[in-house]
């Protein structure tokens, strides 16, 4: 199986338990629902088993061609593209649930096609969403803190693919300091993401 068909496997599955939790709980956030959010470090092991992962980058840099598996990256980008149509009409245009297929489609493009522009928007349109419906509250509660910080972890692993070590080391830090507020046990994977960006960008700074 290749790299790029291991990610889409992955985000297909997580994608469909997330659709099975909106179908089962109630959708308001509280401190104890599991997180809708998927992540790059969800599928991390596994595309590093396939040989796809750099892991000195720690999952920013995925070795595939992009040209000859773009019909796989269009097919579920619109796959995303449509459940985040259905939602809005469910839910509303900024409703919290819009952040999960924001973020599968910011995956994509920065896992499959290293479009990192094209990510960025979609995983800062689920931060904004996100930011929204947290309101003005200080600090926020425990689902919005993680979901918020596993967002900032894949931007700042963007930022510092692009050498903006300034940005990604302000990004991983705030999610650092949300994982904690949030009370995110030590291994949790986008916390260790988080912690090891620092470790990287801090001596280019």
């Amino acid at each position: 199986m290749s790299p790029s068909t291991v990610i889409l496997h992955n985000l297909g599955a997580a994608a469909a338990a997330s659709k099975r939790q909106s179908l089962s709980q109630n959708h308001n956030h509280n401190d104890s629902k599991p997180s809708a959010i998927v992540t790059s470090s969800m599928y991390h092991s596994k595309s590093a088993a396939a040989g796809g992962f750099d892991d000195e980058h720690c999952g920013t840099h995925l070795a595939c061609s992009t040209e000859q598996e773009s019909p796989l990256l269009k097919a579920e980008a619109e796959r995303c593209r449509d459940d985040l149509e259905i939602l809005k009409m469910m839910h509303g245009v900024d409703s919290p649930k819009l952040a999960e297929p924001l973020c599968r489609l910011g995956l994509l493009y920065q896992h499959m096609a290293r479009d990192y522009t094209t990510a960025l928007q979609h995983h800062c349109e689920a931060l904004r969403i996100l930011y929204e419906a947290a309101g003005s509250q200080e600090p926020l509660c425990k689902l919005f803190a993680r979901d918020i910080a596993y967002i900032l972890v894949d931007i700042g692993m963007i930022h510092e693919a692009r050498a903006e070590n300034k940005i990604a080391c302000e990004k991983y830090s705030e999610a650092v300091r949300l994982f904690g507020q949030a009370r995110i046990i030590e291994t949790d994977a986008q916390l260790n993401a988080a912690k090891c960006g620092l470790e990287r960008v801090g001596p280019h700074l």
